[in-house]
Parts: structure tokens; sequence; C-alpha cells
């Protein structure tokens, strides 16, 4: 049993660490997605900027006295911005897009619950494992109502399997306490 365990933890210490990094990365490529929508979706004034020598046009966000604030632009040295347009290089993003971004990352951040709690402990039938299953069942759940049916799937699969690790707690507790 005790074997048994330790593969549960370090599996789920590999999940968690993988989990982490996927949220990490689709949070970087939100944020850069929203700075995106919001510069297309609000039509920002664009300022002439000198970096590296190289004048390129800009978001202009606002100016706090002598202080003037730029939408951050990801940009290469030596990179020629003259003929560079934003459709060119970054594709259409719209509200539905960054919405369905949202709803992975609270997704996502509900599965990692899930896998650090199992590595913490090793044991899958306790009750902060299940409603960790729960939250992020309903998560992919918000998720469907904007992305389509895999993800509703997804949800009342994990939903069963909350059942079933309810059922293995109640088993679990009956079996504690019998010993």
């Amino acid at each position: 049993m005790e074997e048994r365990t330790k593969g549960i933890k370090s599996f789920s210490k590999f999940i968690y660490t993988t989990l982490s990094i996927v949220f990490v990365v689709l949070l970087v490529a939100t944020i850069v997605g929203f700075a995106v929508w919001l510069w297309s979706a609000t039509h920002l004034p664009t300022a002439l900027v000198e970096i590296n020598g190289r004048m390129m046009e800009v978001p202009y966000l606002f100016k706090i006295g002598n202080f003037e604030v730029f939408l951050p632009v990801i940009w290469e040295s030596g990179f020629d911005f003259d003929s560079l347009r934003l459709g060119d290089v970054i594709p259409t993003i719209n509200f539905g897009d960054l919405l369905r971004s949202v709803f992975i990352l609270v997704g996502l951040s509900f599965a990692k619950d899930v896998f650090k709690r199992l590595r913490e402990d090793g044991s899958p039938f306790r009750k902060e494992v299940v409603s960790s299953l729960k939250r992020f069942a309903i998560a992919l759940l918000a998720l469907g109502t904007v992305s389509g049916v895999v993800s509703l799937l997804a949800a009342a699969a994990v939903w069963v399997v909350c059942l079933i690790f309810e059922y293995g707690c109640m088993l679990q507790n009956e079996s504690d306490t019998t010993l």
C-alpha cells in the first residue's frame, strides 16, 4: 500500500509541475491576447517611439506628468518594423477567445489544486480532493458554455469521477472507523 501511495505522490507531482508550466504559458498568452484585443477594440492612438535606434509606432495609453505609458510591444533587435502591421503577425482575437482563455485558466487552477492535494497526501479518497474535483467539473461546465460539446462531456466525466471518489471516501471512512 505504501508503494502505491508513493507512486500517486510522484505522478501527481509530475502532473502538478506540468500543469503549472502550462498555466504560466497560457496566462502570458492571455495577457498578450488581451493587450492585442484592447489595442484593436479601442483603437488606441499611436505615437512614434525610438527603440534601439529605430522609430516605431506603438499604442499610446496615457501620460502622467512627463512620463508617457505605451502598450508594450514585443520586438526583436534589427527587425524591420516599417512594413509590419498587427494583422500580419497576430490573427484577430475576439472577446470570446479571451473569455475561453480565462475559463481555461480557472479550470487549470482547479486541476492543479487536485494534483497538489494528491501530491501532499497521496490518498485520493479525501473530501478535499473530491471538492477540488467538483470545482474543476464546474469550471469545465462553464468552459463548455463558450467552447462547445467536448468541454461539456469532459465536465460530465469529471463529475462521474467525483461521485466515484465520494463513494471511495465513504468506504475509506467506514474502513478507518472499523479498524
